[in-house]
């Protein structure tokens, strides 16, 4: 547990026992450079009025969340009285001189107004702010390396190493400018602490028959992208709820988990139907003599087969025309039904026929 002060003034606590552990086997120091080709005059334009061009770090110098474990900056500058390209020997008023290194959520002082007093003109010094050196700038000034003398570098710790940096300079009074040569930020960075999880993609929910596979290779597959992690591992679990017959529905909850455990779902409905009617088979047609039996267990039954329901249900309806005598044709009408209504049928024709004669007793021969 380190003990730091803000930005503003508020005491913090950070915990930054990640940043120790991982430093050692994982930091990464970069260090950019900003220069003129000739000398940028800053000249009565007030405390930290101008911000130099910035240099960026990016995903190619650190990795995507890396924090800050380390800063600091090299300013090659001077103040002189004249010009910047024909510097003078009178008084410089040094103590208008302002610099502040700005981050993309930090900001920290190096010299506010009034840190150096000297007045001589001086030409170009290599100024280096570092939070471990031992004494704050003042006076005349000189090379060296230096504690900020207005803030705390160590603020910079913890937070992002990407985006822009650069160095706000200013000088309270016209007529002796400030002149910056270049600067140079060094960062050392450390893996940050990853709490953000996948973004993750469901597939479209569908509608599937119930014979049909509901497996991903049919249904879809959810897609995920993290920010740290190029391959979240992705899963999936099913909440089947069952309808009427052989319906149901899925909610599948997909699940992206990146190499930090951070997760994040969605879900997919996928709907079941039985919209498929059994396939039904007849009986062949044929012909019975009237005084024959015509139930199903002589004349021959329908059989089903149906996609889903393993036990169709087989009925008929016999409609029967009657011809001469005892002839008649019945038209057995067979349907085959599933669990979900679906019914399909087909006929079959028995033709009721007459074709013996009646069986004739004579009486008796008799004399009479």
């Amino acid at each position: 547990m380190i003990k730091t002060t803000s930005f503003g003034g508020t005491t913090k606590y950070v915990l930054l026992l990640f940043l120790l552990f991982t430093s050692l086997a994982q930091a990464q120091t970069v260090t950019k450079t900003w220069n003129d080709p000739g000398s940028v005059s800053v000249d009565g334009n007030g405390v930290y009025a101008l911000a130099l061009p910035a240099v960026s770090f990016t995903g190619a110098d650190f990795a995507t969340g890396s924090v800050i474990s380390d800063i600091n900056v090299t300013i090659v500058w001077a103040k002189t009285d004249g010009t910047c390209t024909a510097p003078g020997t009178g008084n410089s008023f040094h103590g208008e001189t302002s610099m502040r290194l700005d981050g993309p959520s930090v900001q920290e002082p190096l010299v506010p107004p009034g840190t150096y007093t000297g007045t001589a003109s001086i030409p170009a010094v290599t100024t280096t702010f570092d939070q471990a050196a031992g004494v704050a700038p003042s006076g005349t000034p000189a090379s060296g390396t230096f504690l900020p003398a207005g803030g705390n570098l160590d603020n910079f710790n913890g937070s992002t190493a990407l985006g822009n940096f650069t160095v706000s300079v200013g000088d309270n009074g016209a007529g002796d400018p400030l002149c910056i040569d270049s600067y140079q930020i060094t960062i050392t960075a450390v893996p940050g602490v990853d709490t953000t999880p996948p973004v993750i993609t469901c597939p479209a929910d569908t509608t599937v028959e119930c014979d049909a596979s509901t497996d991903p290779v049919d249904t879809g597959s959810a897609t995920a992208t993290d920010d740290t992690d190029p391959s979240p591992v992705i899963t999936f679990v099913d909440a089947v709820v069952a309808g009427t017959g052989n319906n149901s529905v899925i909610t599948r909850t997909w699940t992206a988990t990146d190499a930090n455990g951070n997760a994040s779902n969605c879900d997919q409905i996928i709907t079941v139907v039985d919209t498929t009617a059994p396939v039904i088979t007849c009986p062949a047609d044929t012909t019975v003599e009237c005084d024959a039996s015509t139930d199903p267990a002589d004349t021959g039954s329908a059989t089903a087969v149906d996609n889903c329901d393993g036990m169709p249900v087989i009925t008929f309806v016999d409609a029967v025309v009657a011809g001469t005598g005892n002839n008649s044709v019945i038209t057995r009408t067979w349907t085959a039904t599933d669990a979900n209504g679906n019914a399909s049928n087909c006929d079959q024709i028995i033709t009721v026929v007459d074709t013996t004669a009646p069986v004739i007793t004579c009486p008796a021969d008799t004399t009479v």
